[in-house]
C-alpha cells in the first residue's frame, strides 16, 4: 500500500525504495534497474514537453501555422483528453495526471493560436493581407462565399441600440 510519506514495503528483493524518486514523482521505485527506467521514461516526457513548447514559439514568432492541419490537431487532442481521462478515472500517479493535463493545456493553446492565424487576425485588419502571391485573403474568401461578400467590422453599439431587458 503506497502513502505519501513512504513505500510499503520498504525493502522488496533485497533492494531499498528510493525515497527522492517517491518524493518527485509518487513512485515506488525499487534497485537500479526501475530508477534507470523512470530516468529515461520521465527524460522522454520532458522531451516531448519542450517539443510542444518550441511549436507554440515557432508559430508566435512566424505569425503563421502553416504545417498545421485541423484534423490532425482534433485527433492529437481527443487523444490527449482520452489520456487524461484514463490517468483521473484509474488513479494514476499525480505526475502522469499532470503530464496529460499539460498536453491538453498545450493542445487547446494551439487550437487557438491555428484559429487566429488562419481566420481572426484577418477578419478585421485593414486592406488585403496576402495568403499566397497575389492572390489575397478577401478574394478567396469572395471565391467561396460569393461576389457580395465585404469584410467590415460590426457597427458599433450606442446607447440607442443596445438596450437591457
Amino acid at each position: 500500500m503506497t502513502s505519501v510519506t513512504s513505500c510499503d514495503p520498504l525493502i522488496r528483493d533485497g533492494e531499498p525504495y528510493i525515497r527522492w524518486i517517491h518524493i518527485l514523482f509518487g513512485a515506488c521505485v525499487y534497485g537500479k534497474q526501475e530508477m534507470t527506467s523512470i530516468l529515461f521514461g520521465n527524460t522522454l516526457a520532458f522531451g516531448d514537453m519542450s517539443v510542444s513548447l518550441v511549436l507554440l514559439l515557432k508559430n508566435y514568432r512566424n505569425k503563421s501555422v502553416d504545417g498545421l492541419s485541423l484534423p490532425f490537431m482534433v485527433n492529437w487532442l481527443l487523444g490527449d483528453i482520452t489520456n487524461l481521462l484514463g490517468c483521473i478515472l484509474t488513479n494514476q500517479l499525480p505526475f502522469q495526471t499532470y503530464l496529460a493535463t499539460y498536453f491538453c493545456i498545450v493542445d487547446l493553446a494551439l487550437f487557438y493560436q491555428y484559429f487566429y492565424y488562419k481566420w481572426f487576425r484577418y477578419l478585421y485588419s485593414s486592406g488585403d493581407i496576402p495568403v499566397n502571391s497575389g492572390y489575397t485573403l478577401r478574394d478567396s474568401l469572395r471565391d467561396s462565399l460569393g461576389d457580395s461578400l465585404e469584410l467590415r467590422p460590426p457597427p458599433k453599439r450606442t446607447n440607442e441600440t443596445h438596450q437591457r431587458v
